[in-house]
């Protein structure tokens, strides 16, 4: 039998703390563990992805770390190293998918115009159904409201599920 997925995106702390700061950051991450939270209490596979690069995020550095009220459920996740936007460039996902009987994947995280447009796109590709949790991605572009809609649009018009973290409840229930 098939069964969701909730991926997480890059909640790392380097990444909640840019220069510029991610929209609604608080919002962000308390409806990413609310859906955390219900994955894990409904046996939903959750992957947790954390991003390396040479600059903000070196790995193991204090930025590159996830943010806390994250990390402390990621002993119930598998962790998802990546040193690319996209999720499945050298990562062997797709095969970890297939081996757990994937079929539907929520996706939220950040940043929405980066590695999470990225991340819907790519396993739209692989053929897997995407649900993006859209009350769970955000980005730290200065017009990020705006920013933020076109990403939804464009998502939608890909045939990107559009959802909020009470669908994905009520959906996983």
């Amino acid at each position: 039998m098939s069964k969701p997925c909730l991926i997480l995106i890059d909640l790392q702390k380097g990444v909640v703390a840019l220069k510029n700061g991610v929209f609604n950051a608080d919002a962000i991450i308390k409806h990413s563990v609310i859906c955390l939270k219900h994955a894990i209490n409904k046996g939903i596979q959750v992957i947790l992805t954390q991003h390396e690069n040479n600059s903000f995020l070196i790995k193991h550095s204090e930025n590159w770390e996830l943010m806390e009220s994250v990390k402390k459920y990621s002993s119930n996740a598998f962790i998802l190293e990546k040193k690319h936007p996209g999720i499945y460039k050298e990562s062997g996902l797709e095969e970890y998918l297939q081996q757990i009987n994937t079929s539907d994947l929520y996706i939220g995280g950040l940043i929405s115009n980066g590695c999470v447009r990225e991340a819907c796109i790519d396993s739209l590709k692989h053929g897997f159904p995407v649900h993006l949790l859209e009350d769970c991605h955000s980005t730290f572009y200065g017009n990020a409201k705006k920013v933020i809609t076109d990403i939804n649009s464009e998502l939608e018009k890909a045939g990107i599920d559009l959802i909020s973290t009470l669908s994905f409840i009520e959906k996983n229930a």
